[in-house]
């Protein structure tokens, strides 16, 4: 799944706004920057992105098997999650989906 951008090789694509399901937050907290006109630090950015992602990671593995095969089944066909369950090694096998795919409904009809 590598793809080639210039000269990086790059395994996928992840944006923690989209897993930000998974977390009570999503700002990044940018305490380094006092004054509304100063610049960004893409440093710093960067960093927090990474803890944040890293969080967002926790946060999944934690998770109960039933939820993690929920959010698999609704989300992992999706291009903004396919490479998180990539990254994450998480996979579930498709007649075990379908299976979880009626549980799902039942599950979101109490929702």
């Amino acid at each position: 799944m590598n793809k080639n951008i210039g000269q990086f090789s790059c395994a996928g694509v992840i944006d923690t706004l989209p897993l930000s399901a998974l977390r009570p937050y999503h700002a990044l907290v940018k305490d380094d920057k006092l004054q509304i006109d100063e610049l960004n630090n893409h440093l710093n950015d960067s960093k927090k992105a990474r803890d944040l992602f890293y969080d967002e990671v926790e946060e999944f593995r934690s998770l109960p098997d039933e939820i993690k095969h929920i959010y698999f089944i609704l989300l992992g066909d999706k291009q903004e999650f396919r490479d998180f369950f990539s990254y994450v090694e998480y996979k579930c096998d498709k007649s075990l989906g379908e299976i979880r795919g009626k549980q799902v409904l039942n599950f979101t009809k109490g929702i």
